[in-house]
């Protein structure tokens, strides 16, 4: 009897939900249809120009200007002027040599100031040395707050080699300053972490490479790691040319004092005017002409030349 009891209940529940999935189903199919409503009703048609984009005339012209000796020739004289950061000397000159380029082809050159916030050394620092040398220390970017500096004072300290063993077997490292040759050995565990290297006792990290520092591996997230940090904490971190090699186990006096400065920039805008008369549109071609380095000082920014480079080019292409 409870069985069968069980199985009238079961039947009327199935009968109960007909209703329900009968209506779901209509619920679905007339959303189906308004979907297909919309999207007939809406549908994305191909935005075609007002006036045709299509270059008839001489391209001659424009593949001389275009060339790749004549972009590589540019780009040489815009690397060439030195670091482009805010600030630097290599920044105006960019400037000037985009203005006067435009001036040349006649059009209208208009300038844009901008004030911008920018880490610079003092003057009178920057240097690591002793009785014996003297070489130039280059900090790196701040880490979002505190900029590289040594203080007043200096620090003065022994010039460690900190590689992999030199890590492992050392017991203090109070009162060193460590030097990180990127082209030998690096503890892994530390990497370029200056973080690192300040927790077990050493003053200051000096980054070079035997071969030269702009061999030193700039890119990546060992480099991400020395030059900016998520705290606003002031390890004092350096790049220095592979001449420090020869100085490990000297003392020395480290002087590095870079602040935040105000530094007046500038947007160039040239402006060249068409000749037709009824065509509204206007063709804009923004680039950077500054450069980003981890080191300011040394912000020659050749990947940032490279549109530096084209954009005046292409101007010199482009008919009137």
């Amino acid at each position: 009897m409870a069985d069968a009891t069980y199985m009238k209940k079961g039947k009327t529940n199935s009968h109960g939900q007909f209703p329900q999935i009968a209506a779901a189903a209509v619920f679905v199919l007339l959303a189906l249809a308004l979907l297909v409503m919309h999207v007939r009703a809406f549908e994305p048609s191909l935005a075609r120009p007002e006036h045709p984009t299509a270059f008839s005339g001489d391209r001659s012209p424009l593949a001389a200007a275009m060339a790749p000796e004549a972009v590589a020739r540019r780009f040489r004289a815009i690397s060439d002027l030195g670091s482009r950061a805010p600030g630097q000397p290599g920044l105006e000159a960019a400037a000037e040599m985009i203005e006067e380029d435009f001036a040349k082809l006649g059009l209208e050159v208009y300038r844009q100031e901008v004030d911008i916030p920018y880490p610079l050394l003092r003057e009178g620092s920057g240097w690591i040395s002793n009785e014996t040398f003297r070489l130039e220390a280059l900090p790196f970017r701040p880490n979002f707050v505190q900029p590289v500096t040594t203080g007043a004072n200096g620090i003065d300290g022994e010039l460690f080699l900190a590689t992999a063993e030199s890590i492992r077997n050392g017991i203090d490292f109070t009162g060193k300053i460590a030097v990180i040759d990127t082209a030998g050995s690096i503890f892994e565990d530390f990497g370029l972490d200056p973080v690192r290297y300040a927790d077990i006792g050493f003053s200051a990290v000096i980054i070079t490479h035997a071969k030269g520092i702009e061999n030193a591996p700039w890119e990546g997230d060992a480099s991400r790691k020395t030059w900016q940090r998520g705290v606003p904490v002031n390890i004092v971190r350096v790049a220095c040319g592979p001449e420090i090699l020869a100085h490990i186990g000297e003392k020395a006096h480290l002087d590095v004092r870079s602040v935040w400065k105000t530094r007046h920039t500038e947007n160039i805008v040239g402006i060249m005017r068409g000749t037709a008369t009824t065509n509204a549109a206007a063709l804009i071609v923004p680039i950077e002409y500054d450069a980003f380095s981890p080191l300011p000082d040394l912000a020659n920014g050749s990947f940032q030349a490279l549109p530096t480079a084209v954009m005046p080019q292409l101007a010199h292409g482009l008919p009137p």
